[in-house]
C-alpha cells in the first residue's frame, strides 16, 4: 500500500477514530486502527469490543492495499507533523511514515489478523438531523446505568414509533425522558450503550441510523459508526412515572442550581443529600453534615401545605441542568414518592420529562 495524505485530512480522520480505540487491551489488535486503501478511497477504522468507526477520506492512491498499526502511536505522530504532504507505505511487518525530511516506522499486524467489523446490511432505516440526535442524547444518556448488578439495561432506550421518537434513561433512582413527535415510517426498539449514544451525537448533518436486532448504525457522507445494542429488557418506564403529583412548585432554574452548588460545599460528602422545605412562596435548601450546615431560602410560585422532601444533590443539579426553560416546574406527592422535574413551558413538538427519587429525610 501506498497512498500520500494532505496533513490536515489525516488528522481529521484519525482524530474521528482513534478515541474509540482502547490503548490496553487484552487482544493487541484491537489497538490498531485498520488503514484501507481501495476503490480511489482512503478507510481508517478503530474498533473496541462494542463499536467500529470508520472514516473515510480522499487521498493520492499509488498502490491499493491495507494494514493495521497502533492507533494512538499513529494519531500522536501525525499530529506533531509539520502541515506538509504526508506519505505512507506498508511493509509486511510495518507502516512506513514520511514528511518532511521525517521519516517513522509503525509496527504493524496483518489485515487477515484484525477481527471483523460490525456491519449492518440493511436493517430499518431512518434519518435524524445531527442536532436533532444531539438534542435527545445529551437531555438523557446522563441518566444511563454504569453498575452492573442494577436492574436497568446499561444503555438508553431508542423507541421509534410512527408518530413519535423518544429516547428514554434510567438506573433506577433518575429517568430521563425526551420525545419529539413527528412522523416516522417505522415502529422500534433498541438499547443503544451510553458509549455509542455520545459518540454518534458528535456527528455531523443528515444522519441515516439503520437498525437490525443485534446492531445499530449510523452513516453521515465520510463517517460510519457502528455498535452492537444492549442486550436485556428495558424497564416499563411508563408505568413508574407518577400521575398523581398534585404539589406544583415553579422555581427560577439559576437559582435553585446555584443554591444547590453551595449546599453541596457542605453536604455529606457519602450521602451527598440537600433537604428541600416547600413552603407558601418559598423552598429552603438545607445540608448537614460533620464539618457545619447551610440553609438558603429561595422564592418560588407554591400554594399549599408545608412539607420536606431530600434529594442526592449531584443527581438534583444533573436534572436541573437539562432543563432549557428559565423556571422549572416540579411535581411532587410527598417526602416519599418520586418527583417530576419539567420545562415550565414545553418546547413545540416536544416533551421532556425528569423523574428523581427522593432520599428519605
Amino acid at each position: 500500500m501506498k497512498i500520500k495524505f494532505d496533513r490536515e485530512r489525516l488528522m481529521s480522520m484519525l482524530s474521528t477514530v482513534h478515541p474509540v480505540v482502547p490503548e490496553r487491551s487484552s487482544i493487541p489488535v484491537y489497538s490498531n486502527v485498520l488503514v484501507e486503501a481501495k476503490a480511489g478511497r482512503v478507510y481508517i477504522t478503530g474498533q473496541d469490543s462494542e463499536m467500529a468507526i470508520t472514516s473515510i477520506g480522499d487521498a493520492k492512491i499509488e498502490e491499493e492495499g491495507d494494514t493495521t498499526v497502533p492507533g494512538r502511536r499513529f494519531y500522536d505522530i501525525v499530529r506533531e507533523l509539520p502541515d506538509e504532504e504526508i506519505s505512507l507505505e506498508s511493509e509486511e511487518t510495518a507502516l512506513t511514515i514520511r514528511c518532511g525530511k521525517g521519516n517513522y516506522k509503525l509496527q504493524s499486524i496483518p489485515r487477515d489478523d484484525y477481527p471483523a467489523v460490525v456491519s449492518i446490511k440493511e436493517g430499518i432505516k431512518l434519518t435524524l438531523k445531527s442536532e436533532l440526535l444531539k438534542r435527545i442524547v445529551d437531555s438523557t444518556v446522563f441518566a444511563v446505568s454504569r453498575e452492573s448488578y442494577s436492574p436497568s439495561p446499561q444503555g438508553a432506550l431508542l423507541e421509534v414509533k410512527k408518530e413519535y421518537l423518544r429516547m428514554v434513561a434510567t438506573d433506577g433512582h433518575r429517568l430521563a425522558l425526551i420525545e419529539k413527535k413527528g412522523e416516522f415510517d417505522i415502529e422500534k426498539r433498541a438499547i443503544v450503550s451510553e458509549k455509542t449514544a455520545r459518540f454518534a451525537s458528535k456527528l455531523k448533518g443528515d444522519i441515516e441510523i439503520r437498525l437490525e436486532e443485534q446492531a445499530i448504525g449510523f452513516y453521515v457522507e465520510d463517517t460510519v459508526l457502528v455498535s452492537r445494542l444492549v442486550e436485556g429488557d428495558f424497564p416499563d418506564y411508563e408505568g413508574v412515572i407518577p400521575q398523581d403529583n398534585d404539589k406544583v412548585i415553579i422555581i427560577n432554574k439559576t437559582e435553585f442550581i446555584g443554591a444547590l452548588k453551595r449546599a453541596n460545599v457542605i453536604s455529606d460528602p457519602l450521602t451527598r443529600m440537600v433537604r428541600l422545605r416547600m413552603s407558601s412562596g418559598k423552598v429552603s435548601v438545607r445540608a448537614v453534615s460533620e464539618v457545619g450546615e447551610s440553609s438558603e431560602e429561595l422564592e418560588c410560585k407554591y400554594e399549599g401545605d408545608e412539607f420536606d422532601v431530600g434529594y442526592n444533590i449531584t443527581y438534583l443539579t444533573e436534572v436541573l441542568s437539562r432543563i432549557d426553560t428559565d423556571e422549572v416546574k416540579v411535581m411532587l406527592k410527598d417526602g416519599m414518592h418520586a418527583g417530576v422535574f419539567l420545562p415550565e413551558t414545553q418546547a413545540e413538538a416536544e416533551e421532556v420529562v425528569y423523574l428523581l427519587m427522593p432520599v428519605v429525610v
